[in-house]
C-alpha cells in the first residue's frame, strides 16, 4: 500500500465545504478496479494552519494519483493543490487483524 499526501492551500479565511467535496472523495474508493492505483482509503486532515489541509489517499499499487481539476473545481476559487510525497507503510499499531484494545 502507498499513501499519497496532497497539500491543499485555500485563500485566507476559506475552508473546505465537506458537503461539496465528500461525494467526490467518497467516489474515489468506489471506482471500478484497475491494475494499479485502486483507492482503499481517503482522509482529509486540517486545518493545521489557517486554510491549509492535508489529503491522504491510500492506493494498492502506486500509479498517477488521478485527483484532478474536478476536485480543484470543488474548492474555493484561488485554492492550490499539490502532491507533497508518497509513503509506504512501515508498521501499523495495532497490527492488522489483532483488533483494538477496549
Amino acid at each position: 500500500m502507498t499513501t499519497f499526501a496532497v497539500s491543499i492551500d485555500l485563500p485566507s479565511n476559506s475552508e473546505i465545504d465537506l458537503d461539496v467535496v465528500s461525494p467526490y472523495l467518497q467516489s474515489l474508493t468506489s471506482r471500478p478496479l484497475s491494475r494499479t492505483g485502486n483507492v482503499s482509503r481517503v482522509e482529509l486532515l486540517g486545518p493545521s494552519e489557517s486554510a491549509h489541509y492535508l489529503l491522504l489517499v491510500t492506493v494498492d499499487i502506486p500509479a498517477p494519483l488521478g485527483i484532478d481539476e474536478r476536485f480543484l473545481a470543488l474548492l474555493p476559487e484561488g485554492s492550490k493543490m499539490s502532491v507533497v510525497n508518497e509513503y509506504g507503510s512501515v508498521h501499523q499499531w495495532p497490527e492488522p487483524g489483532t483488533g483494538v484494545r477496549s
